[in-house]
């Protein structure tokens, strides 16, 4: 006896496609199951536990109702692959439809042919895969008292077929798909994005995991070569433009200097700290800073080391009086992320720019791969001492929000001007989240980009 269970989504298509088909090649003593409006994976457990109480199950038949089979020896050929290969326990079908081989497509398994153990021919001509499609899988009776279908991670149409034949496999059965005469009557684009989003989940699952312990450690590290000062201001680091002997700025604030232009002869220098950064500037081109900070003993170095020095609040900065279109540009480095209202201090000093000025800013990337990961595997978002997450970040950015924010105060012209890219120690443990992103539309090279990006460097300009 082979009993059919079919997962009904449509009883119209159900009643045209696969119930004929059932009638005419199932045999005389096939039993149907069907269950409408219940998530696939369910309903093919449902099916295994009704088996556990029949006597004489040859094969369970598990099918969608848009699959049909065509097959007038489709008994035949089941009960033959399983003879064949006495640890054969799933067999998927190579029909008519390709959307019915996703593990020769867009599923992770190998196509047939492939290095290993998928791609051997069985002895009547079916072919030892990893995976079969849900849509139409065929399983040995003994299975329904040792394995189920995961309901719970996999509610949508496709996934959990892939987790079951994984786990089947790793019990020492194979898997196979045999030429046996089935179609499907499904929309292809439909299917296949389907099946991106559940081979995201499944390779989630079954990614290699991260360690807390070592996630700590690689991230420590990370910290350890992007100290930030306790208030605004530059980070000391052994690379100094030439002609400068006291100051010392780090590879990725050259960069952000060299995006002022050369001819910006008054520059305005958000969160100045001790006026390093604003005297490499000096030292490239030659302009004179007026730097803006609040309170510390590091305004005195900065007075040395400036044209002119504002103890100002860089929250509070409505009554500051600065001439209107007197600078050139605006550098605001190491400084955003730790303004209650970014937007309202760039607002405030906007009008002292001149029209056709230029803002260089340096902007944190919250979803660097040390920022997401330990939130999504632990749990965890803690602020430090150093790195992205400083205790003195207050306001988070990605590059999207930036540019937004920029474009709301009227600088519709925002380009980057270099990035500084800091990828993972063992960047395949990225895999899972960058397939994950993909199955959502997203290119997986800039999902991967957006995730080793430290920080981003962008200027703006009125459009």
């Amino acid at each position: 006896m082979f009993v059919f269970g079919v997962c009904v989504d449509s009883p119209e298509r159900f009643d045209r496609h696969c119930l004929p088909a059932i009638a005419a090649y199932g045999g005389e003593d096939a039993t149907l199951m069907s269950s409408p409006d219940v998530p696939v994976a369910k309903t093919y457990n449902d099916v295994l536990d009704a088996c556990l109480d029949l006597e004489g199950v040859e094969a369970v038949v598990l099918l969608r109702d848009d699959v049909e089979i065509v097959d007038p020896h489709f008994r035949c050929g089941i009960l033959a692959a399983f003879e064949s290969d006495p640890d054969l326990a799933v067999i998927g079908v190579g029909g008519v439809d390709a959307d019915l081989r996703w593990w020769q497509t867009a599923g992770p398994s190998p196509a047939p042919g492939a290095p290993g153990r998928s791609g051997e021919e069985t002895p009547r001509g079916g072919t030892l895969v990893d995976y079969v499609d849900g849509a139409c899988m065929v399983l040995r009776p003994d299975l329904a008292a040792r394995f189920r279908f995961d309901d719970v991670a996999f509610t949508g149409p496709g996934g959990f077929e892939v987790d079951f034949c994984h786990r089947v496999r790793e019990a020492g059965f194979h898997v196979a798909v045999a030429t046996i005469g089935v179609t499907r009557h499904a929309d292809p684009d439909d299917a296949d994005a389907t099946y991106r989003q559940a081979a995201a989940v499944w390779q989630g699952r079954h990614a290699r995991s991260v360690g807390l312990g070592a996630l700590e450690h690689h991230v420590a590290r990370l910290e350890g070569t992007h100290q930030r000062p306790e208030r605004y201001g530059s980070v000391p680091a052994p690379h100094a433009p030439e002609g400068v002997v006291d100051v010392e700025i780090t590879a990725r604030h050259h960069r952000l200097l060299e995006a002022v232009p050369p001819t910006a002869g008054r520059v305005l220098q958000l969160g100045c700290g001790d006026g390093a950064l604003g005297a490499a500037l000096t030292a490239l081109t030659g302009a004179r800073v007026t730097g803006l900070d609040h309170g510390g003993g590091h305004l005195e170095q900065a007075h040395d080391r400036l044209d002119r020095v504002v103890d100002v609040d860089l929250n509070r900065l409505s009554d500051l009086d600065l001439p209107r279109g007197g600078f050139d540009a605006v550098l605001a480095v190491d400084v955003l992320d730790r303004l209650v209202d970014p937007e309202a201090t760039l607002a405030a000093i906007l009008p002292a720019l001149a029209p056709d000025g230029v803002v260089v800013a340096g902007i944190p990337n919250v979803k660097h791969w040390s920022v997401v990961l330990p939130l999504l595997l632990h749990d965890r978002f803690e602020y430090r001492d150093a790195g992205l997450l400083h205790r003195g970040s207050i306001h988070l950015f990605t590059m999207v929000e930036a540019i937004a924010m920029f474009r709301r105060l009227g600088l519709g012209r925002v380009e980057t001007c270099g990035a500084e890219r800091v990828g993972l120690y063992d960047p395949a443990h990225l895999d899972a989240l960058v397939a994950c992103l993909a199955s959502y539309g997203t290119d997986p090279e800039e999902a991967l980009t957006m995730l080793e990006i430290y920080e981003y460097g962008l200027t703006a300009r009125r459009a």
